[in-house]
């Protein structure tokens, strides 16, 4: 039949039933997971009637819409995608089309046209929580840290409680460098003694921010939330000497010292300033020469011998090691004075 007001009848009524079989078997709401065995044979029925009501009226967009979260529902992404883009064309002001687009657009790796469809959704809605929200883990996941940051401070808004986006947020900062943007916002949000629980990076990018902020109390809290971690170990080691805890700080860069990699030898190289620190030169002396021995072009370890070759009277040991110092960092401020100790020595 082709008359225009049957067509626009029977979509109407094959839309109903539809949405009532969905209904039914659990809603759009469940997860396409809970549409097994007895509940998958009405959700094949409502897409049928879906696909009928699309097919007598095409120009609907509620309609196309809900026939692509039936698609989904279904596990049908590349025809969820294309149901949800004719809804999106047909309404453009919806943002709802837009957003559901997007996430689609995610789960099949069309990542392009998801953040496209995304950001016209947060167009048509400024203050769209949920549509930041994907696009902040959409940019975070791509490195693209100052878009994501943007993003999902839109959609904490004022101390929303979102953790795994808030754990984003302050990994996001924290790979920028902006180590005081992440003590404000998690200071603003002290009440909650567990903002983000089951994201050790964050919890590690939070204690790295408190100890780069000069916060070393609040970053021990944090560090200590992350046994294992070298990188953790290491800053809750800093941290700890920083606060004059040389027995905790000790036992954390003994803890990597023994290993091998990067942060073993920052290790080292720390404990070794902790020995001098506590007088105990021929050990650091040691700790410092293992350094050179792994780097050899660690100026902090060598104009480290140096000193120590001058306070025992080695002066031409001394002059070699600060030389050679000199020679691969020139521009340094410290080393510069070394470099006018060495024309006096030398002279």
């Amino acid at each position: 039949n082709n008359d225009p007001k049957n067509r626009k009848r029977e979509a109407r009524v094959c839309a109903e039933i539809a949405r009532r079989l969905i209904e039914k078997a659990g809603g759009f709401a469940a997860s396409s997971e809970s549409f097994k065995d007895r509940r998958l044979a009405g959700l094949d029925r409502a897409i049928h009637y879906f696909e009928v009501a699309c097919e007598r009226q095409p120009e609907d967009a509620p309609n196309q819409h809900d026939l692509g979260r039936a698609y989904r529902l279904k596990g049908a992404g590349k025809k969820a995608i294309a149901a949800f883009r004719r809804a999106a064309q047909l309404n453009q002001a919806e943002k709802l089309y837009a957003y559901d687009l997007g996430l689609e657009c995610i789960g099949l790796g069309q990542i392009a046209e998801a953040i496209e469809s995304l950001q016209r959704a947060v167009q048509i809605s400024p203050a769209y929580d949920d549509a930041h929200g994907v696009l902040g883990e959409v940019f975070f996941r791509q490195n693209e840290h100052e878009k994501a940051v943007a993003h999902l401070q839109a959609s904490l808004g004022s101390g929303k409680r979102n953790p795994p986006r808030l754990g984003l947020l302050v990994r996001s900062l924290c790979a920028r460098g902006e180590y005081l943007r992440v003590t404000e916002e998690l200071d603003r949000r002290k009440g909650d003694p567990s903002p983000f629980p089951d994201d050790r990076d964050a919890t590690y990018a939070a204690g790295r921010s408190y100890s780069a902020a000069g916060r070393f109390e609040e970053a021990i809290v944090w560090m200590k939330q992350v046994p294992g971690r070298p990188d953790a170990t290491y800053f809750l080691g800093c941290a700890y000497a920083n606060r004059k805890e040389y027995a905790a700080a000790r036992t954390c860069f003994d803890q990597l010292a023994g290993a091998d990699g990067e942060w073993a030898r920052k290790a080292v190289l720390q404990r070794a300033h902790l020995l001098l620190v506590q007088g105990c030169n021929e050990d650091a002396e040691k700790d410092y020469r293992q350094v050179v021995a792994a780097d050899p072009k660690n100026c902090e370890a060598l104009h480290a011998l140096g000193d120590l070759a001058l306070a025992r009277g080695d002066c031409e040991d001394a002059v070699a090691l600060l030389s050679t110092a000199v020679s691969i960092e020139p521009d340094s401020v410290d080393l510069v004075v070394v470099d006018l100790q060495i024309g006096t020595m030398g002279g």
